[in-house]
């Protein structure tokens, strides 16, 4: 029984980590990676799911920085991410992208929308 005892003591310290630093280099390279595996389902979920990304996932750090956040954002979304990427597959709908990306907006147009936005004259 105490073999056994250690051994799950050791196997625990080389999975989590023996202290806090390394309890949380460790849990950063666990979220990185699940949040590298779910960033690499964003053009196989629905379209409509889409908006639950940033356009990078270097975005998606610094808008998250703490391993809390970016943990709670995990657990929050991946449920949905990995039933939008099935889902989207049966129906084929998972590379449909939105119409905006063909047609992107002209830069005199948003000059202007903006001005518009101020209350500026055209």
């Amino acid at each position: 029984m105490e073999r056994w005892l250690l051994l799950w003591k050791i196997r625990n310290e080389e999975r989590h980590g023996r202290d806090l630093n390394e309890r949380s280099r460790v849990r950063q390279e666990i979220l990185q990676h699940e949040l590298n595996e779910l960033y690499a389902l964003r053009h196989e979920v629905a379209p409509v799911d889409r908006t639950l990304f940033f356009p990078t996932i270097e975005q998606h750090s610094r808008a998250r920085p703490t391993l809390d956040a970016l943990e709670d954002w995990i657990l929050s979304h991946r449920a949905t991410i990995i039933a939008s990427a099935s889902q989207a597959r049966r129906h084929g709908i998972q590379r449909n992208r939105n119409i905006e990306e063909f047609f992107p907006p002209r830069q005199d147009t948003a000059a202007r929308d903006s001005q518009s936005a101020v209350g500026k004259p055209q």
